[in-house]
């Protein structure tokens, strides 16, 4: 059974920017296919950004973040913050502490 993904405006711009098809696809099917089904495979990260998970993946030798929230109350997966690896943590502590 798989969960609900609701993606921020800001992830849906960001991939709305990429021209790159296959890299587009690439991040579509790991939101909506693998985190979708199984939101826990990603790691759960700590400190500050506790409630947080970080989906990894390479393409073109680039590694890429997916970082969302679980609720499993509703089985949602709001999926906050989609890119590049280099400055990942640092945008999406800006994220939290807005």
């Amino acid at each position: 059974m798989a969960y609900s993904v609701i993606p921020t405006k800001r992830v849906l711009k960001y991939l709305k920017k990429i021209k790159n098809r296959q890299l587009k696809k690439s991040f579509t099917a790991a939101i909506y296919d693998t985190i979708a089904n199984d939101p826990y495979v990603g790691n759960e990260k700590q400190g500050d950004l506790s409630s947080y998970f970080a989906y990894g993946f390479k393409y073109d030798r680039v590694d890429y973040r997916i970082a969302y929230t679980i609720n499993d109350n509703d089985e949602i997966v709001i999926v906050v913050l989609a890119g590049p690896h280099e400055n990942f943590y640092k945008e999406l502590k800006k994220i939290v502490n807005q």
